[in-house]
């Protein structure tokens, strides 16, 4: 499922990921689950329009929310890469709540799939891929088509 963000919607969610990542600036805030620290800003960014892409392809109005576990997208959370052949990362901690997997950049997304936090916390997925970052990394293929998702 592609999504296609206006401007306008690319700009209220950028704001949005900049209010994020300088909240987090003035908290000191400490880097999660080994993410890098180098594209921080980005992954902020992008991060927000991912979500908002979420609720822009399901007719939610996005709140750009940022209280710690708040749903990211109406009742599920959104978990965003840049890599076309990216995984859904899921983390011990994670709630039991729907994921779907966002891709893309620039305002251009694709909803990959979902996952049930509980189905995707399985042994199998378990591993760093090599990014020396421990979790469960869901590969698109064991994802649920978006057709699928119950909103």
């Amino acid at each position: 499922m592609l999504v296609q963000l206006s401007a306008q919607e690319i700009m209220l969610a950028a704001n949005a990921g900049v209010v994020r990542r300088v909240r987090a600036i003035s908290a000191n805030a400490q880097r999660t689950h080994g993410q890098p620290d180098n594209n921080r800003w980005e992954q902020d960014i992008e991060g927000c329009c991912a979500e908002m892409a979420v609720c822009k392809a399901f007719g939610i109005y996005w709140t750009g929310a940022e209280r710690i576990r708040a749903n990211d997208a109406g009742s599920f959370d959104v978990r965003y890469t840049p890599h076309p052949n990216g995984c859904l990362i899921l983390h011990d901690e994670d709630p039991d709540r729907r994921f779907v997997l966002v891709i893309g950049k620039y305002g251009v997304y694709r909803l990959a799939g979902w996952i049930d936090a509980v189905e995707g916390k399985v042994e199998r997925f378990w591993g760093d891929k090599g990014h020396n970052r421990p979790a469960y990394w869901i590969p698109q293929d064991e994802l649920h088509p978006m057709d699928t998702l119950d909103r």
